[in-house]
């Protein structure tokens, strides 16, 4: 598999405690999670939620335990007093260490969203390697993204890592949206990743905006259905 894959992806890498990154991350921002990151997440899971939002490559430390990182969190307080904030950041951290980042604890940088798909999609003709992540059951070189949804453009065919999990091959569009829309019913349809807010009036096509941005999601962008909230 290649690495550090298309700069449009913007991957990072993960190292272990007062390793150097790999040459292609020489110069990245270096994010610690150690065992007090475990104990007050906060800081370093807005560091790297941002770095991820933005395709931004960074090398983590991980110098905590991977165990403890992976620990499951529970929360016993009732759910109608939580505020609307609440989240179980040390889980988040886990996502966020792992979601876009290469494995080079151990050696060779490894894409394990790669080998997942490889191993989960085997019964489709999918394999891990070639020129790219993976390679279709035509030959057709595939990275998987690890990414906000939508990727961007990348050189090649990309599939998005949330589609391998629901066990598809769905290769990701560009289109745009088919509806004939209002600009801004248009401009909250289309809209990229990250949380929008629409505010409007009774009667104002709101209902609308959320069928179309479904279907935009679906049609137009290759988003497995099961994948959306």
């Amino acid at each position: 598999m290649t690495f550090p894959g298309p700069p449009a992806l913007g991957r990072g890498v993960v190292v272990g405690p007062g390793q150097d990154p790999p040459a292609p991350w020489a110069g990245a921002r270096r994010i610690v999670v150690d065992a007090d990151t475990l104990r007050a997440p906060g800081e370093a899971v807005d560091a790297l939620h941002s770095a991820w939002a933005r395709r931004e490559p960074v090398a983590v430390e991980l110098a905590a335990d991977p165990a403890a990182l992976r620990e499951p969190e529970t929360c016993t307080t009732p759910v109608w007093s939580l505020e609307p904030s609440f989240e179980f950041t040390r889980e988040r951290l886990q996502f966020l260490v792992w979601a876009n980042t290469y494995d080079a604890r151990t050696g060779e940088p490894l894409w394990w969203h790669g080998r997942r798909a490889g191993r989960l999609l085997a019964d489709r003709g999918v394999r891990s390697g070639g020129p790219a992540d993976v390679t279709g059951p035509e030959g057709t070189p595939l990275f998987v993204d690890g990414g906000p949804f939508p990727p961007p453009a990348a050189g090649a065919d990309v599939v998005h890592r949330w589609s391998v999990e629901a066990g598809e091959l769905r290769v990701v569009g560009h289109g745009r949206p088919r509806g004939v829309l209002a600009e801004d019913q248009l401009a909250a349809v289309d809209h990229g990743s990250g949380p929008a807010r629409v505010v409007a009036p009774a009667g104002s096509g709101k209902t609308r905006v959320l069928t179309e941005r479904l279907t935009h999601l679906i049609e137009d962008r290759r988003a497995s259905p099961s994948t959306i909230m």
